[in-house]
């Protein structure tokens, strides 16, 4: 904390005593009165235990469930986020209200009429807000230094006030990203920790006298990290975040106070990081650091605190991210021996597949929601990229192709789960996975207003199928019926109660006349999606939608009573150019690179030769024209069977790393010299290098 000066005049001086004292209220001439609902603790700088408790066993003492009324949206319904399209929004790229570079709270406010009107999404997900030890250009805020505070550089708490009572005059929700498993290393919690075996804090942290025998993570980063004070300290991601240990309850207890005193303060609820963490198992090398029965006890105790703001009227919910594509651990994260866990985790299969165009995954996934989740209380939220390394955002993912992004963004607004659209994928942002950075780039507005006004943009074509969702039930929360999935025709059914909606997709570049079967009559048809060209007979349970473009969407209503005009006619699709790609590094140059010529004969595929030398260490990366970032899988994407495409042979995967820089470059010891040839497929950003 800084001193203050007693120069300070009368105001600015109570303002300073009340900050340096609370650690996070913030005064200005017409807020004076403004106050928090915690108190100040001068150990650490803010509260663990407010005053006004109550005891739980596992959590110990526990501020009370009192909702701020002028702050909170009062609801009874339960299930609110079963109809809630939500925006994934990361602040520092979303919208910078004072020129400093930074996306900040004072933007979000500034563009809510965006959010609601323009593109029309009912609820926000804030990346992390709270003061942390992150650094531009990747302000992420996943090491969190003080989590009763937001961070200045994005606002103060007293704007987030404002923004959460912004967003609830409007009708929308509002909930934050909850981080329980690791806190920065310069968080006051550890730097008390690592002080000695004698301070108070020493078991909220793992500490081993030395590193374990064979014990890891994921990767080399996911390990005991030292040493400090002649100890080692255990911290999954890596060794500025800490794990913290939920074996103490003092633990337990802060993060519960935080996330209450949170939700008191107005949130709608919680996006849950890195939910399968929080419990190890120690005497194992192995899996030991995920999913343990304790870890997802945890979470249906957590629900059992949030579901006591229903009783206060104020009912909140919790989505999980449990990356994983493995159907029995998404669910049991939800329910597990009849207890419930979280509302909702985000839906990694429907990515996965999404990403692929994959009907036949999706559907049997969509089979498995229906007759596995949606029965046991749970639900899915749905996304096509976000901000790690999931998949590559739509634009890219699909090499330009508007058609197919338009195609994936129809799959996930039409399909089941809540949607979760990751901020500027509805105006057709950049970024490949690889390096994070790539996926929080700048969003632009000047891109949003170019695509305001064009209707055949990718944000009319959101805008269109957001007013679609918002207007049918069925689509929202209704079963899954598959029509069709083959001959290029992916077709399902959405129901609920007398309400029926056809989704009708062609999966092809060609436009053509779309022919489905239905399981049951109609009583009616109406387009509500896509050109109006149907044809169909009274009583027959066969329709046929005419001239459907390439990669085309129509919707139609099948029950009597619907009126109005269809949202949005077909968009004729256009083969895209194909995209300029670089060789870049040591073994061109950094500035231009080696332009990539196609590969004749062999669609998405491209080739550049080079002289290399034996035993010396080249750097190089793929990258696109229209982007600074290049791709840098290391390992499923290289992909040795390229090779054969020009008939040659391709060199060892072995030899190819990464560099271990921030742009982790691949790194390439030839064992002889000659004339390599770089292979690179755009459609799917795999790549290969043949030996000369």
């Amino acid at each position: 904390m800084k001193r203050f000066r007693s120069a300070l005049p009368a105001f600015a001086f109570f303002c300073a005593v009340l900050f340096t004292a609370a650690g996070f209220v913030s005064c200005s001439p017409d807020q004076t009165s403004l106050t928090y609902p915690w108190d100040a603790d001068p150990a650490i700088g803010f509260s663990e235990i407010p005053a006004s408790t109550t005891t739980d066993p596992y959590f110990g003492a526990l501020r009370t469930v009192a909702p701020d009324g002028s702050n909170s949206l009062n609801t009874n319904n339960t299930e609110w986020y079963k109809d809630a399209i939500f925006y994934h929004l990361w602040v520092p790229a979303f919208a910078d209200s004072n020129g400093d570079g930074i996306g900040d709270l004072q933007g979000i406010i500034d563009h809510l009429d965006y959010l609601q009107n323009d593109l029309g999404v009912t609820a926000i997900w804030l990346s992390p807000i709270f003061e942390s030890a992150s650094t531009p250009p990747n302000l992420h805020g996943y090491d969190a230094t003080n989590l009763y505070r937001v961070d200045p550089r994005l606002g103060s708490n007293y704007r987030l006030q404002q923004l959460i009572r912004a967003v609830h005059s409007r009708g929308m929700r509002i909930i934050f990203d909850y981080v329980p498993n690791h806190v920065s290393n310069q968080h006051p919690w550890f730097t008390k920790s690592s002080s000695g075996t004698g301070s108070l804090y020493r078991d909220w942290f793992v500490w081993k006298p030395s590193r374990p025998a064979g014990w890891t993570g994921w990767d080399s980063l996911s390990d005991f990290h030292g040493p400090v004070n002649g100890y080692y300290y255990y911290g999954l991601f890596w060794d500025g975040m800490p794990d913290l240990n939920y074996e103490t309850q003092a633990v337990r207890k802060a993060m519960a106070n935080i996330l209450l005193g949170w939700l008191n303060f107005g949130f709608d609820g919680i996006r849950v990081d890195a939910v399968k963490y929080l419990y190890e198992d120690w005497s194992t090398t192995g899996s030991g650091y995920v999913d343990q029965a304790k870890t997802i006890e945890h979470w249906q105790k957590v629900r059992d605190l949030m579901d006591q703001y229903t009783g206060a009227g104020t009912a909140k919910f919790m989505v999980a991210e449990n990356w994983t594509d493995n159907q029995a651990n998404l669910l049991e994260y939800m329910t597990k021996d009849g207890k419930a866990g979280f509302n909702m985790t985000l839906d990694f299969p429907f990515a996965y597949a999404a990403a692929a165009l994959n009907t036949a995954d999706l559907n049997n996934h969509w089979q498995w929601v229906q007759s596995s989740v949606v029965p046991a209380g749970g639900w899915m939220g749905t996304f096509t990229s976000n901000h790690d390394n999931v998949v590559s955002r739509p634009i890219t993912n699909f090499s330009g192709d508007a058609g197919k992004v338009r195609l994936q963004a129809a799959l996930q607004l039409t399909g089941l789960g809540t949607p979760f659209i990751y901020y500027g994928n509805e105006i057709g942002m950049t970024g490949a996975v690889g390096n994070d950075i790539n996926l929080r780039q700048p969003l632009s507005w000047n891109a949003v207003r170019t695509q305001k006004t064009d209707p055949a943009s990718l944000l009319s074509w959101h805008r269109a199928l957001i007013a679609l969702r918002s207007a049918r039930s069925s689509l929202r929360q209704g079963s899954y019926l598959l029509v069709a999935n083959s001959g290029g025709v992916f077709a399902y059914e959405r129901t609920l109660g007398s309400e029926r909606t056809l989704v009708v997709m062609n999966t092809t570049a060609e436009a053509g006349d779309l022919t489905v079967n239905l399981t049951s009559t109609p009583s009616a048809v109406h387009t509500l999606f896509g050109s109006d060209n149907v044809s169909w007979t009274s009583g027959s349970s066969v329709i046929t939608l005419n001239n459907v473009a390439g990669f085309g969407v129509r919707v139609l209503a099948l029950e009597a009573g619907v009126t109005g005009a269809t949202l949005i006619n077909d968009i004729p699709y256009q083969t895209p150019p194909v995209p300029s790609f670089y060789l870049m590094g040591t073994l061109s140059d950094w500035s231009s690179g080696a332009a990539m010529a196609p590969v004749s004969g062999v669609s998405g595929l491209l080739s550049v030769s080079r002289p290399l030398n034996a035993n010396i260490a080249y750097l190089f990366k793929f990258k696109s024209g229209g982007a600074w970032y290049g791709w840098n899988e290391l390992g499923s994407n290289y992909d040795t069977s390229l090779a054969a495409s020009v008939s040659g042979t391709a060199v060892n995967a072995s030899l190819f790393q990464d560099d271990g820089s921030a742009n982790h470059n691949i790194q390439f010891t030839p064992e002889s010299g000659g004339a390599y040839r770089f292979l690179y497929r755009y459609t799917d950003q795999r790549w290969c290098v043949v030996q000369p």
